[in-house]
């Protein structure tokens, strides 16, 4: 399953959230999709707080579940 190449700055996100997208080497939809979650967690930009509102955009445009089976 492919998913987009939609940049994450073409969407309503806050500019903190962005930045530490950026900053953790997630620019694109497909980055989010492609992530290897144990080592982004490892990342020291990495926060919960961050994650949650990702999960909170990912549900928004209906992608979570194809996140969740892309983890697991």
């Amino acid at each position: 399953m492919t998913t987009p190449k939609i940049s994450l700055s073409s969407f309503d996100l806050d500019s903190d959230f962005l930045f530490r997208a950026h900053t953790l080497g997630i620019t694109t939809i497909e980055d989010i999709m492609n992530v290897n979650l144990p080592n982004l967690r490892k990342n020291e930009n990495f926060n919960y707080n961050w994650y949650f509102e990702l999960l909170q955009f990912l549900e928004s445009q209906g992608l979570m579940n194809q996140f969740v089976r892309r983890q697991l």
